[in-house]
């Protein structure tokens, strides 16, 4: 059943997101409070015993109720409890608990989309029920080799930049201040509306609170801002979710190859699993991300859109 925001518990919750295969930092309660105030979620069990949830952010538009993934997550969609024992009655209850929450999904709702966990492997019912099924790509780095394997792993452009960075006297610099990054992304091509930038401090004072995130810039020999990131850390991967283009005036400047480089090694240095560049399908920015070695990871986009047809372009 749908449950309101007010009625779930946290702690509850976030134990079933911690245990569940498709369950990472987007998930958690706090996370969801920020980038999609007021969401609901579908819960199938009883009050004791949780199969599977799925949280659901409704809006509306004219009227119009819709439920469209929050700014800020890579994944959303449906997680499903832990299971062990025979084959056969694991997917006979992934079969049961997806076709309860899509039985759940408000009939009221005219457009829904949505990316799904990697790990999320049963989207038969939505395929059933009309959804449109279609598979995206991230890149997700190993981190198991050692730091030498990795950067040997680079594409020759991005060792170049590596070094070039280094000639020209780059810093990477961890700070706790996010003001600076927003600052410099805003002076550039604006890619978010006001309202959606406005949402990162805060998301920041939560990650800081939790340990769960880094900001990094890279500054160059005079102290200016030449490009920067917010970087989440999940449970076995740091994933890359905000950052900006480099400054007009230093396009040549490598900089933000040279702060991938740096990160990927900082996070091996922790302990990290993989390195998530959290994307892309757009040519050339997944050929950036594949020349550090990476290897493409398929998930899915799940959606249906029954808008009258004069509102078939509402996003």
């Amino acid at each position: 059943m749908l449950i309101p925001r007010h009625e779930i518990n946290d702690t509850q919750w976030n134990t079933f997101v911690e245990a569940s295969p498709q369950g990472c930092i987007y998930h958690y309660t706090w996370y969801l409070d920020i980038v999609c105030p007021n969401w609901s979620a579908i819960i199938i069990g009883n009050n004791e015993h949780w199969n599977v949830i799925m949280p659901l952010p409704i809006s509306q538009k004219m009227g119009i109720s819709y439920a469209l993934q929050a700014q800020f997550t890579q994944y959303s969609g449906v997680l499903f409890r832990p299971q062990e024992g025979k084959q056969l009655t694991q997917w006979n209850n992934k079969k049961r608990w997806c076709e309860a929450i899509v039985q759940h999904i408000p009939s009221s709702i005219k457009l829904f989309k949505f990316t799904f966990a990697p790990q999320f492997d049963y989207p038969l019912p939505f395929h059933w029920k009309g959804y449109q099924l279609e598979v995206k790509y991230t890149y997700w780095l190993s981190l198991e080799p050692t730091a030498k394997q990795l950067e040997e792993g680079f594409a020759k452009s991005v060792r170049q930049a590596i070094r070039k960075s280094k000639e020209q006297d780059f810093r990477l610099v961890k700070t706790d201040n996010i003001t600076d990054l927003l600052q410099f992304s805003l002076s550039q091509k604006k890619y978010l509306p006001d309202h959606q930038y406005q949402k990162l401090p805060k998301l920041w004072e939560a990650l800081k609170e939790r340990d769960k995130g880094l900001v990094l810039e890279v500054r160059g020999k005079a102290g200016e801002l030449l490009t920067g990131g917010l970087i989440l850390k999940d449970r076995e991967r740091w994933i890359t979710i905000f950052g900006s283009n480099l400054n007009p005036e230093n396009k040549d400047s490598r900089a933000v190859a040279y702060m991938l480089s740096e990160s990927i090694q900082m996070a091996k240095r922790a302990g990290v699993a993989y390195f998530d560049f959290e994307g892309s399908m757009i040519e050339g920015v997944e050929r950036f991300f594949r020349s550090f070695g990476g290897s493409p990871v398929p998930y899915l986009l799940i959606s249906k859109n029954t808008l009258p047809k004069p509102l078939k372009w509402l996003k």
